[in-house]
This record gives C-alpha cells, sequence and structure tokens, in this order.
C-alpha cells in the first residue's frame, strides 16, 4: 500500500496523485493500527487517526515531528475522498516522501527494523496463512499471477478458519444463523411427510454459509464489496469437515492478471491484520475482566 503511493505520487496524472493520497493515508491507518498494539495502547475502532498519531507519539516522543506532516495528508486526503478535489503534483509528491519517512521512523521505534526488512508476512501471527502470505509474495515477484492469487485466498481462507475457531471458540454467528435456517427447514419438510437428503442438506449449508460470510466479515471492518472482488478474481475453495485447509477447485480457461494478483494479495494481508487486531482486543478484554 505505501509502495504504491508512493508510485503513484511520482506519476503526473490527476487520477494517479488522486490515488496516491487515498493510498498512502490508508497505510498510515493500517501501520498504527497494527503497531500501536505492540507498545501496549489498545486501539479504539472509533480512534481518527490524529488521536492514534498522537497515542504514538506519547509513547514514542522522537515521532512528534511528523504528527503535523500527517494530520495535513489526511485532511488533504478528506478533500479528495469527499470533495473530489486533485492533489497538485508537489503536493502529491511531499505526500509521497512525508509518508515514506514517517513509515521508517515508526517502524524503527515500535520494532527495531529498517522499513526494508518489514514485509506484510512479517506482521502476521498465524503461522499457516503466513506462509501462504509468503509464496503469494513469491509467486508475485515470478511472474506467476495464478498461483499468487491461490496462495492469497489460501492466506485468507485458513486465516480466517482459525480466527472463527478462536475468536467464537468454534462457532460462529454463520454457523449459528445456518443451523436455525436448516432446522425450519427439516421441521418444514417433517411436516410435508418428505426428508431432507443428507447430500441437499450439505448443499443447503455451504449455500448458506456463502451468503452470512460477507455479512460476518463486515462485522469485523472487512468490506463485503471488496471480499466478493476477491471470491470472482480466484478459484473456488471448499472445507472438508476436519481439515486444516480447504480443497481448491481452479476453472481451466483462468488467465488472472497482474492486478488482479496485487488486489487478491493486498486483500488477503490487510483483512489479515484486521482479523489479528480483533483477537489481540479479545484477549485484552478477557484480561482486565479477569
Amino acid at each position: 500500500m505505501l509502495n504504491e503511493g508512493v508510485v503513484h505520487s511520482q506519476d503526473p496524472s490527476p487520477l494517479a496523485r488522486m490515488r496516491a493520497v487515498l493510498a498512502l493515508d490508508h497505510a498510515i491507518e493500517m501501520l498504527l493500527s497494527t503497531l500501536l498494539p505492540l507498545l501496549g495502547v489498545a486501539v479504539d475502532r472509533n480512534w481518527s487517526l490524529s488521536t492514534m498519531v498522537g497515542k504514538f507519539c506519547e509513547r514514542k516522543p522522537t515521532i512528534v515531528p511528523h504528527k503535523t506532516p500527517i494530520e495535513r495528508l489526511r485532511r488533504l486526503r478528506n478533500r479528495v475522498q469527499h470533495d473530489g478535489i486533485v492533489p497538485s503534483s508537489e503536493d502529491a509528491l511531499m505526500a509521497g516522501t512525508q509518508a515514506e519517512a514517517f513509515f521508517r521512523d515508526v517502524l524503527r521505534e515500535a520494532t527495531g527494523y529498517e522499513l526494508e526488512e518489514i514485509t506484510l508476512a512479517s506482521l502476521i501471527v498465524d503461522a499457516k496463512a503466513r506462509e501462504h502470505v509468503l509464496k503469494a509474495e513469491e509467486n508475485l515477484h515470478a511472474g506467476d499471477f495464478g498461483t499468487a492469487i491461490i496462495e492469497s485466498g489460501l492466506a485468507f481462507e485458513v486465516g480466517w478458519h482459525n480466527f472463527v475457531q478462536q475468536y467464537f471458540r468454534w462457532r460462529s454467528w454463520g454457523y449459528e444463523v445456518c443451523d436455525k435456517i436448516l432446522g425450519a427447514l427439516e421441521k418444514a419438510f417433517e411436516e410435508t411427510h418428505l426428508k431432507l437428503h443428507a447430500f441437499a442438506r450439505g448443499d443447503l449449508k455451504e449455500a448458506f454459509r456463502e451468503l452470512t460470510k460477507p455479512i460476518e466479515l463486515s462485522l469485523f471492518g472487512i468490506s463485503p464489496q471488496q471480499y466478493f472482488r476477491f471470491q470472482q478474481l480466484g478459484p473456488r475453495f471448499i472445507w472438508i469437515l476436519g481439515s486444516d485447509e480447504p480443497r481448491i477447485h481452479v476453472s481451466p480457461d483462468w488467465h488472472p492478471t497482474k492486478e488482479e494478483a496485487l488486489f487478491a494479495f493486498d486483500f488477503a494481508c490487510t483483512a489479515l491484520l484486521q482479523l489479528q487486531e480483533w483477537l489481540r482486543q479479545g484477549e485484552r478484554e478477557a484480561e482486565e475482566e479477569g
């Protein structure tokens, strides 16, 4: 996301400059929400970017000089997003330079690593999901966009599967809804003296799960629209009861592009980091209650 913003900030076209400001602002917000918990700060989902920067500066005063430029970037982003203004070339270039400098200093202060040493995969805690993210990254660099999308999809599916087990303690809201719907259907079938076949029950449950999953993801800040696009880009993933990873069904005429692979990779990483933060927040709340 940072690299995308920096590259677009150097592009003279109006659309690229707008995309640069949006990408840079989003990258900074994601960075802070990921790193603040490492400093012992519980991030409130309603916090503004200014509040998060302020909280970071309280823990790491050396970051204070960045506060004004980052708040200026947020104001520029608001004008781009809400008013449709096109940033000047100078403003776009300055935003890219200041955002990269902010990233470098914040990462160094929070983790002890330089920007070049940090990858999205290194921030993902789930070992299996991280393994697939690394493979996706390798295939992106190698130009194998199909495998990159498959690995991004596996990373997300495995990460979501493990998140559900930890956050909901083996049962998610979606499963509860599916069971209630299937129970009502079976009761209706019994009243008409018909029996719902086991295979039909499985197919219905899978269909209902697909319907409820985007709603469930949205509860954790993951855009249903982005998820739908992510789903459409990649193969179909089918979970078998008791398995650690889903089976993959790839269409024979599937020829994904680099842009699609980049989107899938970015979606998977961003979603996994968001889910990771929910787990951290849940753990902190449990500790406080205990």
